[in-house]
């Protein structure tokens, strides 16, 4: 029995050492959010983001609140979109199949549903598991995607790795596609595994990454996308600010704009413990996205639609 359990305790180390070793930290000792090419959406994004937001200020439906100079954009939600998700559990080891439990899983699926408060709510479709080394470490992933993708451009598609990676080889707790490659095998959202609730990866495990890139997903950017004086995230109630947050520490990068920066927003990269909200604004846009990419038969709100929000705004912080 003892030689069991200590085969066993060097199996679990050995498998740690590889992952760390595949998984190399950032500057600052922490692996990187997402990799670099996500903070470049794509350009056809960004136009759409443009005219939504264009064509919500020259109606005039966008409301002022006067008392933090952001926009009201209402508080309730008339018809909550609901999605299934398809969760592929890839590892290198079967034994680390267990860090992506049914249970864990659930937990997942219940912090993104909490996340969207019921302005989306997901379902889970089904759970498939693969030991493969290669997909697991990052590494060929179109074919992971080729092989195991299902659904149609209305079905999220959830990656759990041991690796994610991005274009550079480097390594990264997620990445996402957009809504504008809907309904290709691409169509999907890869997360680190150790970032599910309960995981490893310490600062990042409370399943906030999987909300993250569930934001992209549906079409959301960043909320430091454009620095203090560009449009930002085209979303006029997530004030700006000059770039990432890594912290939970409150801050106001643009102190020439109203509000202080969103680092509470799940749009953001603040550690897990500090995310805890979308905007008004970011639950009708993402509506908007939906009904235009990934369900025809939804109609998209305009800016004056009332959703559901229930968090403190950041800019009150």
């Amino acid at each position: 029995m003892r030689s069991t359990i200590f085969s066993c305790f060097l199996g679990l180390l050995a498998r740690g050492a590889l992952v760390a070793a595949l998984r190399p930290a950032g500057q600052d000792g922490v692996t990187p959010r997402e990799p670099e090419e996500m903070d470049n959406p794509p350009e056809e994004l960004l136009a759409i983001h443009r005219k939504l937001h264009d064509a919500g200020l020259a109606s005039g439906q966008v409301r002022r609140d006067s008392g933090n100079g952001l926009p009201d954009l209402g508080d309730t939600v008339n018809t909550p979109i609901n999605f299934e998700v398809y969760v592929h559990v890839v590892t290198g080891t079967q034994e680390g199949q267990d860090r992506a439990s049914d249970s864990i899983i659930q937990k997942q699926i219940d912090v993104l549903n909490d996340a969207f408060q019921g302005n989306f709510t997901i379902t889970r479709k089904g759970t498939d598991r693969t030991v493969n080394s290669v997909w697991a470490a990052g590494d060929d992933v179109k074919k992971m995607r080729d092989s195991l993708y299902k659904g149609d451009e209305s079905t999220w598609n959830l990656y759990l790795l041991d690796v994610v990676k991005g274009r550079s080889g480097k390594a990264a707790l997620g990445v996402s596609s957009s809504p504008i490659f809907a309904g290709r095998s691409s169509d999907s959202s890869l997360i680190d595994i150790d970032t599910l609730p309960g995981g490893s990866e310490s600062g990042y495990n409370l399943g906030k990454t999987a909300v993250h890139e569930c934001g992209h997903w549906l079409g959301l950017v960043h909320t430091f996308l454009g620095g203090c004086d560009g449009f930002g995230d085209y979303v006029d109630d997530t004030p700006p600010e000059e770039s990432a947050s890594k912290s939970c520490n409150p801050r106001d990068s643009c102190p020439h704009k109203p509000g202080l920066d969103p680092i509470n927003n799940y749009m953001n990269y603040s550690p897990d413990s500090c995310l805890t909200e979308f905007m008004p604004g970011q639950y009708i846009r993402a509506r908007q996205l939906w009904a235009m990419f990934r369900a025809k038969d939804v109609p998209a709100p305009s800016a004056s639609t009332t959703i559901q929000q229930t968090a403190t705004p950041s800019a009150s912080i």
